[in-house]
């Protein structure tokens, strides 16, 4: 279910929502927040998601939090304030959405719910609504 207040954007094969004030920058490939917050999002064919993940981990070396790492999810906190960056990945199968959430500290976006509803709808388009 979309939340009053946000919208359902769309990313190549990916699938996020956001908060209805966020607007894209005109590239497709980042929105914005009123309060200078940030998401890029990418999608990507991988070999190996466990190899893709192992090269996230050591690329962001110790990161602030490790806030999901599943079979599907690798959820990446990193960064201090005045920007907190929150890296998500979801894999479906070898296809991943590949999503970094920029935060400004003492912002609209920087409550714990608009994070996390911002990475749960991180995935991909269901397949019924990709030919549309």
């Amino acid at each position: 279910m979309l939340r009053a207040g946000w919208q359902l954007l769309f990313r190549d094969a990916c699938r996020f929502s956001v908060p209805a004030s966020w607007r894209d920058d005109g590239s497709g490939s980042l929105v914005l927040a009123p309060d200078g917050s940030s998401l890029s999002l990418r999608s990507l064919h991988v070999s190996s998601w466990s190899a893709y993940k192992a090269q996230l981990k050591s690329a962001y070396g110790t990161p602030k939090a490790t806030r999901d790492d599943s079979d599907h999810r690798l959820w990446l906190e990193i960064g201090e304030a005045p920007l907190v960056q929150h890296h998500i990945s979801v894999a479906e199968g070898l296809n991943v959405c590949s999503a970094l959430l920029t935060v400004r500290t003492r912002s609209a976006t920087d409550s714990p719910d608009v994070i996390k509803q911002i990475a749960d709808s991180i995935g991909s388009i269901p397949e019924g609504l990709q030919a549309r």
